[in-house]
Order: C-alpha cells, then sequence, then structure tokens
C-alpha cells in the first residue's frame, strides 16, 4: 500500500513538473518574459549574524556589569562588606 501511494506521489509530481515545463516552453517560443516568484527570498549573512550575537553578548555583559555597580553603590556603608567584585 506505501510504494503505491509513493509510485502516486511520485507520478503526480511527474506531471505536474512537465505542465510547468510546457507552460514555460510556451513563454519562450511566443517570446513573453519568464518572471521568477513575487515573493522576496530572506538572505541569511553568517557574518552578520555572528556579529550581531557578540554585539548583544557585549550589551548583556555591560549591563550585568552596572547592575552590579549598582548594586555596589547601593549596598556600600563606608566599608567593604556586602561589596561584590566586578570582573
Amino acid at each position: 500500500m506505501e510504494i503505491i501511494l509513493i509510485v502516486l506521489i511520485v507520478s503526480m509530481s511527474n506531471l505536474i513538473c512537465f505542465f510547468i515545463a510546457c507552460r514555460l516552453a510556451q513563454k519562450l517560443l511566443t517570446n513573453q518574459s519568464i518572471e521568477g516568484p513575487k515573493m522576496k527570498i530572506p538572505t541569511l549573512n553568517p557574518i552578520k549574524i555572528h556579529s550581531n550575537k557578540v554585539a548583544q553578548h557585549q550589551q548583556a555583559e555591560e549591563l550585568r556589569k552596572s547592575s552590579i555597580i549598582m548594586q555596589n553603590i547601593e549596598n556600600y556603608d563606608g566599608t567593604g562588606a556586602n561589596q561584590k567584585d566586578v570582573e
């Protein structure tokens, strides 16, 4: 049963591809322009993605450091007690 289903799906996809090719050939023979898909295909730039992640990591690290500094300022009582190290 599964083999019959696979054969039907493959044959249907072959027919669909055949009709698409026929339409494109007809357009070429009548000198009509062939247009691509109307949607915009997104482009992925791995370098930009990496640099964005590095920038986000740096911002998070700076935010963490500034929050530790602010906690140290609030906890200051004239001594070094209750102070956290900022790395």
